[in-house]
Parts: structure tokens; C-alpha cells; sequence
């Protein structure tokens, strides 16, 4: 399952469409905090999330999942590519960091195929390495 955590509704609901339309389970959230909450962190398999939301950040949630020892490739996608946000994110293992001023077909080209994504425990080794990565 793929979850999306962003907290425009427009946003949201259109990757949910694009992403379902290409075969993959979907689930969405409008906040790191309603994910958090939700019984489908197990279940992702890949998280795009917004860069900058009220209340934590899509940076905030990065560091949970890997202080908690989940390792889910992450995509970000903001409207600020600032950056210094972009290589902390890469730094810590994101597998993609987008503008959502780039056309929603550009983030759908990236995607590998749904049974390529695999959920693991993080051990002593680094986060993921680059699963796909898109320029921004």
C-alpha cells in the first residue's frame, strides 16, 4: 500500500486518483499525526508525504519512522523545493523529493511497480538506498 500524507485536500485526493488509476493500494491522511494514528503503518509500502504541513512536518515524520526503525522509501512532494530540505531529506534516505509544480505524469513515471516495494526493520546498515529518484 502506498500512503499519502498531505494536508491539501486537492493535493491529496488527486495523487490518491493518479496513483490508484495505475494499480496501487492507496491510503491517505491529511496529517503525520492521523497516519501515525492509523493501523496502516505496517502496511505502507512506500510514503509520499508533503514537505511542510501544520503540526509535524513530513521531515518530522522521516525521523519517527527511522528512530522507530521503519524503513518506508519516502517521496516527498512540496511546493517549496528549498534546497537545504532536499538534502537533508536524501540524507536520510528519501528515495525522492518532487516539486508539485511538476506535472502530476512526471511523479507517476518514477513509481516502480507495486511488488518491488518492500517494508523492512531497519538493522545497523543506512536507510534505503535510491529505489528511484527523480530530479526536482
Amino acid at each position: 500500500m502506498i500512503s499519502i500524507v498531505d494536508d491539501d485536500d486537492f493535493v491529496r485526493e488527486s495523487l490518491r486518483d493518479l496513483i490508484e488509476s495505475l494499480g496501487y493500494e492507496v491510503a491517505t491522511f491529511e496529517s503525520v499525526e492521523s497516519f501515525l494514528d492509523a493501523p496502516y503503518l505496517r502496511e505502507t509500502s512506500c510514503l509520499i508525504t508533503d514537505l511542510q504541513m501544520p503540526g509535524l512536518s513530513g521531515l518530522d515524520l522521516q525521523s519517527r519512522l527511522i528512530a522507530d526503525g521503519h524503513c518506508i522509501p519516502v517521496v516527498f512532494v512540496t511546493g517549496f523545493p528549498d534546497e537545504k530540505f532536499r538534502v537533508r531529506a536524501m540524507s536520510a534516505g528519501a528515495v525522492g523529493f518532487l516539486s508539485s509544480s511538476r506535472p502530476p505524469y512526471f511523479w507517476a513515471s518514477g513509481l516502480p511497480r507495486p511488488q518491488r516495494f518492500q517494508t523492512q526493520r531497519l538493522s545497523a546498515t543506512p536507510p534505503l538506498g535510491p529505489a528511484f529518484r527523480a530530479p526536482v
